[in-house]
């Protein structure tokens, strides 16, 4: 599993991500809206949208150099559950005790 094909997103983690569908331009708006609805009992669908995707609305000939949308479509979710830590772990263990003769003698 890489960082590219998974998610976590409120409550849960998604994984074994399926499609990825991004807009520029409003042919590509539609084509994601379109997916969305014709997939949405079939995948777990996350939707990124960009400031800019306001845009899409007011001017339908509107086309941005990066993606102002973006759609995941994900096969499995499951309920994130953080995992329990052992603090004991992160804890610093001092091996030498930092004193002035120690000081002098390995940084000045």
């Amino acid at each position: 599993m890489t960082l590219e094909n998974y998610a976590v997103f409120g409550k849960y983690f998604y994984h074994d991500l399926k499609h990825t569908l991004k807009a520029f331009n409003h042919k590509e708006s539609k084509k994601c809206f379109k997916f969305i609805e014709k997939y949405k009992n079939d995948f777990y669908i996350l939707m990124l949208a960009d400031y800019e995707l306001y845009r899409y609305f007011q001017d339908k000939n509107f086309t941005s150099k990066k993606a102002y949308l973006s759609i995941f479509a994900f096969k499995k979710r499951k309920k994130f559950q953080k995992e329990d830590i052992d603090e004991e772990k992160f804890i610093p263990e001092f091996i030498n005790f930092l004193d002035q003769d120690n000081y002098k003698e390995n940084f000045i």
